[in-house]
């Protein structure tokens, strides 16, 4: 049986050779609505996320989610680029973030549910467009995806979020590529892993960010019950929060299903920029917490190397498998 691997900017990797793997960052933000509105969004500097990068590599880092998706900033020729300078294995996003990110009568609004399906299978497959989907021509580059990045808000999807999520789980079952999705608690996340169990989506394909802006730690562990991995990433917000959900959350029996990152998507953040805390802080100084509240090096190691290597592991469907029938009726309802 041939290993499971992860798909990299810069080419598949044994998924036993991620190495500690922080599970939503934005390395290059080089554009799009939200950075030109406001420049602290803007993480256009090369230089500076190679200094940041490198240092956290020194650190013990080895690898990184970049959650940015179509039309929201990705420069995929420098994200390749960077992650060889700096020995960082990255990977990359396609999908889409939420419809408010985007400039009004932007294609988000207007392409069918089988064109995203296409559009997000060409980046994990093919390659993903220099242009990042804002020009009239698309030129696909050998750099491609390895996650489907989707975004809802509420505790039910619009129809548009319904029409995203839709393409992004037939995407995930043809291509084997996990789905990491944007959410604003609990609610929310158990809104989309509703959706796409229905859509056909086994749950540990899902990956559920941000639940730590929530504080109840059992509707998270409700959550990871489902089989979901739940990704935890407001440790520079307050770091002293996150600890207790994560403490809580290994009590209650969950520690297969916890990931890491710290979401780092504004300046202020990075030590590169003049901000606080670095990108080292997660696997120094909140790693060294960890530890010395209780939790056991293999405990460390299970959060920041094991589970992210089980989540971002490609999952191909099975050739000639059929699509799920109740995923066929929800692109329908969708389309």
């Amino acid at each position: 049986m041939n290993e499971a691997v992860v798909r990299t900017v810069n080419g598949d990797v044994p998924a036993s050779e991620l190495g500690a793997c922080y599970a939503h960052e934005h390395v290059l933000v080089d554009g799009g609505a939200l950075a030109y509105a406001n420049d602290e969004y803007l993480l256009s500097d090369r230089r500076r996320a190679r200094s940041e990068l490198r240092a956290a590599r020194l650190a013990g880092l080895r690898s990184m989610v970049d959650a940015t998706p179509c039309g929201f900033g990705r420069n995929v020729i420098e994200l390749a680029r960077i992650s060889d300078q700096t020995g960082i294995h990255v990977v990359a996003a396609t999908g889409l973030h939420l419809a408010s990110s985007y400039v009004r009568r932007h294609w988000i609004s207007e392409y069918s549910a089988r064109q995203l399906e296409e559009l997000f299978l060409a980046d994990v497959e093919i390659g993903i467009d220099r242009h990042d989907y804002v020009g009239p021509f698309v030129r696909r580059v050998p750099h491609r995806a390895g996650v489907i990045k989707v975004a809802s808000a509420g505790t039910s999807l619009t129809s548009v979020e319904k029409r995203v999520f839709s393409a992004a789980a037939r995407a995930s079952r043809r291509s084997g590529a996990p789905l990491l999705t944007h959410t604003d608690g609990p609610a929310c996340g158990a809104a989309q892993v509703e959706f796409l169990t229905r859509a056909g989506v086994v749950p540990d394909r899902i990956v559920l960010s941000h639940l730590d802006r929530s504080k109840d730690v059992k509707a998270i562990a409700d959550l990871a019950a489902l089989g979901v991995f739940v990704e935890l990433d407001q440790a520079p917000r307050d770091a002293d929060a996150t600890l207790r959900v994560v403490l809580e959350l290994l009590d209650a029996g969950c520690g297969a299903q916890i990931l890491l990152g710290m979401d780092m998507g504004r300046r202020r953040y990075w030590q590169a920029y003049g901000g606080w805390p670095g990108l080292t802080f997660l696997i120094e100084t909140f790693s060294a917490r960890l530890r010395s509240s209780g939790s056991s090096a293999d405990e460390v190691h299970r959060l920041l190397v094991d589970n992210p290597a089980r989540a971002f592991a490609l999952r191909p469907a099975a050739r000639g498998a059929s699509t799920h029938p109740q995923q066929d009726a929800a692109m329908v309802t969708a389309q």
